[in-house]
Order: structure tokens, then C-alpha cells, then sequence
């Protein structure tokens, strides 16, 4: 592949097709597109020319890592190589990200601060995104019981003189099964008759 002034990068992402993203780089000016799944990131740090933007529907699609903290820490340590490449024969190359989002050229040290910000933006709604695509909730796990279990349960949380504090009746509550904390006991069956509320 020949050096270029301009490379566009996509890659597979459910925000937007492959497709779609082509067509948005080709409305930004962008004739060449590489696929970061197909090719390896490092060839951008060989194909970038004296001064060389990358084009990204989303600069997020550079990172290669999963997770906020790691995809931003490999984006940043990417860029920065990015942003000065020394040739053998000497000579100095700059890679400049755009990300086409939000129109960001970060061609500054204040605008690579900015890009990532946009970055981390970007990473944390798409892992909250994919969470919430692949049915994780967010919250506390319901605890399910069967009604043995919960008339086993019940009995115990009701038996104030047996167990008079918060503290004494959870590790009953817990041989009833593992889950079932104070906590899940008051939200099921709400005060005991006596005994203050869990620290």
C-alpha cells in the first residue's frame, strides 16, 4: 500500500455499519479506507507521510483494547507514537486523528487532550451501551428463592428473641442461602419488630 495524506479507518462497530462509516468518510473527503479488523493498526505508523490525517467515524475505532481505562490508555500511547514517527533517513512524520463525531482534528497538544476526552466519552457509552445490548443489569442480582427457602428464611427474620440484633440474624439468614443478606431480608419483609436497621 502506497504512503497517503489522508487515510480513512473503519471498523466493525454496532453504533454504525462498515458501510455506513465508509459513506461518512467519503462525505468528509476521504478516498482511501482501511479496516482495522483486516489490517493491523501499526501499518498507519508506517503509512503516514510528512504530515498525514486519520480520519475515524469514531476515534474510539482506534483502540484495540476493551474496557475504558485499558482502551484509553493504548489509544493514548498509540497517538503519541502517531504523532511523531522518525524515518530512518531522518526525516519526521505526523499522524493527526479526526474524529468525524464531533469534528475534532486534534493536530495540537490542547486538541489531543480534547480527543481524549472525546475518547473516553466515547468508550463509556459504548460499554455501557454493549451492557445493556447483552441484557447485563445494573444493580444488585435478584435473589431468587424457592418457598422452602423463603418460609426458612422468613422464620428466622421474624424470630427477634432467637436473634434480637440486625447483626446476629444474617449468618442464619445466609445457611438459608448464601445471597440473603440484612439487606435483602428488610427490602423482602420489611422492620423486624424489634432491633434497630443495619448499619
Amino acid at each position: 500500500m502506497r504512503q497517503l495524506d489522508v487515510i480513512g479507518v473503519v471498523r466493525k462497530h454496532r453504533w454504525a455499519s462498515l458501510d455506513a462509516q465508509r459513506l461518512r468518510l467519503q462525505e468528509d473527503g476521504c478516498g482511501p479506507i482501511i479496516d482495522l479488523d483486516a489490517t493491523p493498526r501499526d501499518w498507519l505508523l508506517t503509512a503516514i507521510r510528512e504530515r498525514t490525517v486519520i480520519k475515524a467515524p469514531f476515534a474510539c475505532l482506534l483502540t484495540k483494547r476493551k474496557g475504558v481505562r485499558a482502551g484509553l490508555a493504548d489509544f493514548e500511547a498509540f497517538t503519541d507514537k502517531l504523532a511523531k514517527v522518525r524515518r530512518k533517513d531522518g526525516t519526521t512524520c505526523i499522524g493527526i486523528i479526526k474524529d468525524l463525531d464531533t469534528g475534532l482534528l486534534a493536530d495540537t497538544p490542547g486538541t489531543r487532550k480534547a480527543m481524549l476526552a472525546v475518547v473516553r466519552d466515547q468508550l463509556m457509552r459504548s460499554v455501557r451501551g454493549y451492557g445493556i445490548a447483552e441484557g447485563v443489569r445494573r444493580g444488585p442480582k435478584p435473589l431468587t428463592l424457592t418457598a422452602l427457602q423463603e418460609a426458612k428464611a422468613e422464620a428466622i427474620w421474624r424470630n427477634v428473641r432467637k436473634y434480637p440484633r440486625w447483626e446476629d440474624v444474617e449468618p442464619a439468614l445466609q445457611q438459608v442461602h448464601g445471597d440473603l443478606t440484612r439487606w435483602a431480608a428488610y427490602r423482602k419483609w420489611k422492620a423486624r419488630s424489634i432491633g434497630k436497621k443495619p448499619d
